[in-house]
């Protein structure tokens, strides 16, 4: 396999050397560790997949004065919950620069190369008939 061109801002998650998967853990520009996105390729023998994960949260604390606004939006996060079954918010990922939007280009023509060329040696290895 050719040497990965991905430098900045991702990197290559599992070592793993298998023909049908890959994966890409990618951070965002802002610098925080604990927001990125991790990237999934796969193959199941039929179609090729491309995964995103990324963990949200919701924090009390944000925008709020003292412990009574955190208890308040606590509470009323958790009667919202209770009462609509789920609560939606939105987190912001950033791709902040040239060198870090190229790595995720390459990141993801990596990872559509190699399960490109595993399900074209699947179909090579199907027995006709």
């Amino acid at each position: 396999m050719d040497k990965s061109k991905i430098a900045f801002g991702v990197s290559r998650s599992s070592s793993w050397d298998i023909p049908f998967y890959a994966d890409y853990d990618i951070q965002c520009g802002c610098g925080a560790k604990d927001h990125g996105i991790f990237v999934e390729f796969e193959h199941d023998g039929y179609a090729v997949q491309l995964i995103f994960h990324k963990e949200v949260s919701w924090v009390c604390h944000w925008q709020t004065r003292g412990w009574w606004g955190s208890l308040r939006k606590r509470i009323s996060g958790a009667l919202t919950v209770l009462l609509k079954g789920r609560l939606d918010f939105e987190e912001s990922f950033m791709l902040c620069n040239v060198e870090h939007i190229d790595s995720f280009i390459d990141a993801l023509e990596e990872g559509k190369y190699r399960l490109l060329s595993y399900a074209e040696k699947l179909k090579d290895e199907k027995p006709i008939g």
